[in-house]
């Protein structure tokens, strides 16, 4: 009877159960996504470079396109994905207490992926407020995240994960699971 009661109340998660349901789907697209491919340096010059999406859809404010602030920056936002890198260069400038004269993020291009390009909703991401989808590109050499779409909820998301079915609505709008064979 205890294993009973202990096995009922361990249930299933409601975020985990959304995210196992559309992890490794292949989607596609019904509206462009945006990327940014930049390149971070840290204290030491030390270069990496990466990508981050840059949609982010939210239920009541419509859409903006966001560069997730980092070295404690605020984040960059923009009705224009076109403008983010100009902001992000000043944003991220060398200033004068800095013994290197480098910028500490060097946007590179921006890509677009349009609509009716497939992908692979490879990893989902839910943090407190927002829910971030992550793309890969079954057609690039490298499983390297090609893209993301974040979806910012404007509370927290409630322990049961009540949001779903307005979630999953929203989603839709963005990505079409592909039909299987």
């Amino acid at each position: 009877m205890a294993s009973t009661v202990a096995i009922l109340s361990a249930g299933s998660n409601p975020k985990e159960d959304f995210a196992t349901s559309w992890e490794g789907q292949a989607v596609v697209l019904k509206q462009p996504l945006y990327t940014l491919a930049y390149r971070e340096r840290g204290r030491l010059g030390n270069a990496s470079d990466k990508r981050d999406g840059l949609f982010v859809v939210t239920p009541f404010s419509g859409t903006y396109y966001q560069f997730d602030g980092r070295q404690s920056k605020d984040d960059i936002r923009s009705a224009d994905a076109q403008s983010l890198p100009g902001t992000i260069r000043t944003t991220y400038a060398s200033d004068a207490l800095d013994i290197r004269e480098y910028s500490k993020v060097e946007p590179i291009v921006i890509t677009v992926y349009e609509p009716g390009v497939e992908l692979v909703l490879s990893a989902v991401r839910i943090d407190r407020d927002r829910l971030r989808l992550f793309f890969t590109d079954p057609r690039a050499a490298e499983s390297i995240i090609a893209t993301s779409l974040m979806v910012q909820w404007p509370t927290p998301f409630s322990r049961g994960f009540s949001e779903r079915p307005a979630i999953e609505t929203i989603v839709r709008r963005y990505i079409q699971p592909r039909e299987r064979s």
